[in-house]
């Protein structure tokens, strides 16, 4: 394996994988994508629309950091988050109040989900902090202009 330092490339079995707070990626730029789509997605339509626009997003373009595909999912596509966040606690208050068996189904996969998810967290936390950190500082910070960040 490669030599290990924050932030830096290595060849790893012939394939490039980045190297970042000393735990190894095989596909960073998919991570980080996900990080920033869930960064932006939570922010308000105007916003997203404005950033769209920007040199910061044909910067993350250029950078492979974002697909063109998910710029425009974010920015043209769809409901405003607002709205299907209303719609899905509308929908699960109705599940509920019929006594849906589905309802009760997915009470049990919440409650499934959230075990597997503490024994994930348990396992591998302590290394998901120092990376989410670099993510946050690396391309965050680096990309999503200060007067949009302050909206999320």
């Amino acid at each position: 394996m490669g030599f290990y330092n924050n932030g830096a490339t290595s060849q790893v079995f012939g394939e490039a994988v980045e190297v970042m707070s000393g735990y190894t990626l095989k596909n960073p730029n998919a991570y980080k994508e996900a990080v920033i789509y869930e960064a932006l997605r939570h922010m308000p339509r105007r916003a997203i629309r404005e950033f769209a626009n920007s040199d910061a997003a044909k910067a993350m373009l250029e950078a492979e950091l974002i697909s063109p595909d998910t710029l425009a999912t974010l920015a043209f596509e769809g409901q405003d988050v607002n709205s299907d966040e209303c719609k899905r606690i509308a929908v699960c208050h109705m599940a509920k109040e019929n006594e849906d068996p589905e309802w009760n189904e997915l009470v049990q996969l919440r409650m499934k989900e959230r075990e597997l998810l503490s024994t994930l967290f348990a396992r591998y936390e302590d290394k998901a902090d120092s990376l989410a950190e670099s993510v946050q500082k690396d391309v965050l910070d680096k990309y999503i202009p200060a007067y949009i960040r302050a909206d999320f």
